[in-house]
């Protein structure tokens, strides 16, 4: 009897300790921010979105003059009801290929901006990286 009683509270010590994961219940088209290897989770839509790499950051330094303005690619991870996609957006469609925003399942994502803007005379820690995004219901 003792071993059965001390097995049922370790389990209910357990199940008392674990946590539902962090959940931003913002509003539907409201802008958020994540930071790069981070994810965002909407428990009540059962999406997620985590900001997974930067594959191409060729913007041109804040303090420099260029004939090209450049562009940034980011790659998104998208868990939808269980359903993971990867979403490649890009602050230039035109020059990158890749679009400024998306229709996932019942979701438009969209690019807004990437932080922090690159200049010469900063060094960016790579794990400072954000991405600004607009989530939205898809219109039907």
């Amino acid at each position: 009897m003792k071993p059965l009683m001390l097995f049922l509270l370790s389990v209910s010590l357990f199940f008392s300790c674990v946590q539902d994961p962090d959940c931003v219940d913002a509003a539907m088209g409201e802008e958020i921010s994540i930071q790069v290897f981070d994810t965002v989770n909407y428990c009540s839509e059962n999406l997620s979105i985590t900001f997974n790499a930067y594959p191409n950051e060729s913007r041109c330094p804040s303090d420099v003059t260029c004939i090209w303005a450049g562009f940034v690619e980011v790659e998104l991870l998208i868990n939808q009801k269980g359903k993971e996609s990867v979403l490649k957006l890009s602050t230039e469609p035109n020059v990158s290929g890749l679009p400024v925003q998306a229709k996932v399942g019942d979701y438009a994502i969209k690019l807004i901006d990437v932080t922090p803007y690159p200049a010469t005379n900063i060094r960016i820690d790579p794990d400072q990286f954000r991405v600004v995004l607009l989530v939205e219901k898809a219109s039907s």
